[in-house]
């Protein structure tokens, strides 16, 4: 059963009369609040001034010792502690993110002696000496092209002149007014004087 204090604070806080006293803490993302933070709390944070429910998924705590996970009504699935060896693992990780002068020297070798291997195979030889023949087929193509177009530029083109024939005027009829008649002027006439 509650405490009469206990109840007597729900009430206020449900009739606006005095602030939910919320529990916080520090999220790499965020500062989430929550009345506690155990399995079915609902958590939120705070953006403009406005407190938003916390979205779903799995978050670190600033210091890395713990994972939150949310569900979809932003509420407290679980909260376990991180791994020692994943801390550890990340700690790692992040000390080698370079390689030694001694690691990429022998990478070098690595790399050099694949290199004698690869020039000391037939195959590749012939491959080569395959490559070497298109490549001088290609450049005596290229010249003969360089060639051709050469003497093409030189050639001269007799200049074409458009020189249209002279229309022949047609026969124009005057009418008794001595005015000329259109074509469709002259059928009427024609039709008239045969009937």
């Amino acid at each position: 059963m509650m405490k009469p204090e206990d109840a007597l604070k729900n009430i206020k806080v449900f009739l606006g009369m005095q602030n939910e006293e919320l529990s916080s803490l520090e999220l790499k993302e965020h500062t989430v609040f929550a009345k506690s933070f155990e399995v079915g709390s609902k958590v939120t944070f705070k953006k403009e001034d406005e407190d938003v429910p916390l979205p779903q998924g799995v978050y670190e705590l600033k210091d890395g010792t713990k994972t939150l996970t949310i569900d979809e009504n932003s509420q407290i699935v679980n909260m376990e502690e991180v791994a020692e060896d994943k801390k550890e693992l990340e700690d790692e990780a992040g000390k080698n993110d370079y390689v030694t002068r001694e690691e990429f020297m022998e990478l070098v070798a690595i790399v050099q002696e694949i290199a004698k291997q690869l020039s000391g195979n037939e195959e590749m030889e012939s491959l080569e000496a395959e490559m070497s023949k298109i490549k001088t087929n290609l450049s005596e193509v290229s010249s003969a092209l360089k060639e051709a177009k050469e003497q093409i530029s030189k050639i001269e083109t007799p200049e074409i002149v458009h020189t249209p024939e002279p229309l022949k005027k047609q026969k124009t009829f005057m009418a008794a007014t001595g005015l000329p008649i259109s074509p469709g002027q002259r059928n009427i006439y024609k039709s008239f004087n045969n009937a």
